[in-house]
């Protein structure tokens, strides 16, 4: 179960986004920490009977905390992100956040806008459609990334103005670094 937290914590944060301070400028150190206690998290959460019976859509920063609480691995996780140099749990996931919100921004700049991609995507669907070559359920398929898309519009919207230009700029100057870094085992 690879980065299993990672995962829990990018769908909520897709999903959400925190009101982000930054304290500390991204720095390699820092990704690394992040890394660290990701994996070390991760450990942690495959062996949580929690995971597979608590789990739930959390809608802001205050019910992720309230949820990480609640897990019965809390005591350890709260032990582990101050282990690895964060200030508290807030701290940790306040850093997966910008990392998360400018990687996004930086991946955005090859796709466009999310407005751009959710026309592109209904324009791909139209022409789809109009040649009669692919199943239903593929256009099913199609129609509910698009759906799904056009929900997650606002928030994708917001991240792009929501990240900081140091933040940015880092991801910029390291992408294939923190890639390697954030996928490592």
């Amino acid at each position: 179960m690879k980065y299993l937290f990672n995962s829990l914590l990018f769908s909520c944060l897709f999903l959400i986004v925190f009101n982000v301070h930054a304290e500390k400028p991204l720095s390699k150190e820092l990704i690394e920490q992040y890394a660290a206690a990701s994996k070390q998290l991760d450990t942690l959460l495959s062996s949580s009977s929690d995971m597979n019976e608590n789990t739930t859509q959390v809608n802001n920063q205050n019910e992720m905390l309230a949820f990480i609480r609640t897990l019965d691995i809390y005591p350890e996780f709260k032990a582990g992100v101050i282990d690895k140099g964060f200030d508290d749990i807030e701290d940790y996931l306040n850093t997966g956040t910008r990392v998360f919100n400018a990687t996004f921004s930086f991946n955005m700049r090859y796709s466009g806008s999310p407005s751009k991609m959710l026309e592109t995507m209904k324009t791909q669907l139209a022409e789809t459609k109009k040649q009669g070559l692919q199943s239903p359920a593929t256009i099913t398929q199609m129609e509910a990334s698009i759906e799904q898309m056009t929900q997650n519009l606002p928030l994708m919207e917001k991240m792009l103005s929501d990240t900081l230009a140091p933040d940015l700029e880092f991801v910029k100057e390291h992408n294939s670094w923190i890639n390697k870094v954030m996928s490592a085992k």
